[in-house]
């Protein structure tokens, strides 16, 4: 927000913010707590001044707990149970935390290529920033330009743990990152399978834009602030790639050249022998097969294609200039309405009881390579597959070789946890 936009909220002028910012005014207690309200962190969080590196304790991790359950609308809301879950996935994220480093997997990660530029000052830098850190993460993570089919599983072999809890209707995501628990997105569970991989990768964003942040509560309330449109940005092409949109709809007969470029192209010949008026051969897109509008059906045949929403398609098909823009308001009308669209429901994905909750099941893999590699003993292991729901049949198989064996190999190189 700029400074006159916090101003308004928090009841003072804009030069007074600023003397704020650069430490030549106070700030009373009362505008510590309008400050926390409109920035959605508790006033103990705004007052500690924690840097991301530093360690938290088990005291300031309740206060940030605290806070975030605090953040969160009330009305009709089970802030207790909330609570609770929110203790045991972090108890779940500290002991991955602590077995990966034991394996010695802590180098790879989203924090190799955090964000070090400038802090966007209009809302087209904050999209431009989203949508260009989008395509080097996916190169990055040499993903081309297809689908990603498993969005939690390929956050968790970055270390971004994900999961899903009952929040508040309004709210999208939560979003927490200490050293102990590492990166953890908490995505509301009555979101659908697709809007959920959304916001699972919008929590990406704020990891790699915003790396210093310890927590943040996002809410469809505050879609227009700089760092919620960067995030979306980046979540949008993140999903639906330019280059996978065009080759997908080029798979289905649709020209994708006319439409995504202009209506009329130049094919340019770098013949000094050729005349300047042979030189260049018009083509133009009045002509060309596949040029009509979508339907609500082949609408849905592109959102199902890369698992988003099809009121994300629509718009990205849109921003292309695949849509026009009354065609796209009525798709996308159309799409927030409910309105049937006539696809398969085996073209959908999974539901919300059938999915796994990835980084759990990382955290089990870990875990029992580190029980072999003997640096987790054994009463840690039974602890940590309890808490990850294993019983004790399948302790037994998860340590089971193709031999049956299930003895410990110790390597005094690794260290041990307790």
């Amino acid at each position: 927000m700029t400074q006159s936009e916090v101003g308004m909220q928090v009841g003072l002028s804009r030069s007074a913010v600023t003397q704020i910012e650069s430490g030549n005014r106070d700030v009373t207690a009362d505008e510590v707590v309008r400050f926390s309200t409109i920035f959605r962190h508790g006033p103990e969080a705004l007052l500690s001044g924690l840097g991301q590196g530093s360690d938290v304790s088990v005291a300031e991790m309740d206060g940030m707990l605290d806070d975030i359950v605090r953040a969160l609308p009330e009305q009709g809301f089970d802030s207790d149970g909330l609570r609770a879950r929110l203790d045991r996935l972090i108890e779940l994220s500290r002991h991955l935390t602590e077995i990966e480093s034991a394996l010695g997997v802590t180098v790879y990660g989203p924090q190799a290529s955090a964000f070090r530029g400038t802090s966007p000052r209009t809302h087209w830098e904050a999209a431009h920033q989203g949508y260009a850190v989008a395509e080097d993460e996916r190169q990055r993570l040499d993903l081309g330009s297809a689908p990603i089919r498993d969005v939690p599983e390929t956050l968790a072999t970055l270390r971004v743990r994900i999961s899903r809890l009952a929040l508040p209707e309004s709210i999208s995501c939560v979003y927490l990152h200490t050293p102990e628990t590492g990166p953890l997105v908490i995505v509301n569970r009555n979101s659908s399978s697709e809007e959920g991989r959304f916001w699972m990768v919008h929590g990406l964003a704020h990891l790699l834009f915003e790396p210093e942040r310890r927590w943040l509560v996002c809410s469809r309330d505050d879609l227009s602030r700089r760092h919620e449109v960067r995030a979306n940005a980046f979540a949008g092409r993140f999903l639906m790639p330019t280059r996978g949109v065009e080759r997908y709809l080029h798979s289905t007969g649709r020209d994708t050249m006319g439409s995504s470029l202009g209506g009329v192209l130049e094919v340019f010949s770098d013949r000094a022998t050729v005349p300047k008026d042979q030189s260049r051969v018009r083509v133009s897109s009045r002509s060309r097969r596949g040029g009509r509008e979508f339907n609500a059906f082949e609408l849905s045949q592109v959102a199902n294609y890369f698992g988003v929403t099809r009121s994300l398609a629509a718009h990205v098909l849109g921003n292309l200039r695949f849509l026009s823009d009354s065609t796209r308001d009525r798709l996308i009308d159309m799409a927030n309405a409910g309105a049937s669209d006539g696809v398969l429901s085996s073209g959908r994905l999974p539901q919300d009881g059938k999915e796994r909750v990835a980084f759990v099941s990382r955290l089990l893999v870990l875990a029992t390579e580190a029980r072999r590699r003997g640096a987790l003993s054994a009463d840690c292991f039974e602890q940590v597959t309890g808490l990850s729901g294993a019983d004790d049949e399948e302790r037994v198989r998860l340590l089971q070789t193709d031999e049956s064996d299930t003895t410990v190999d110790r390597n005094p190189d690794l260290r041990q946890l307790p």
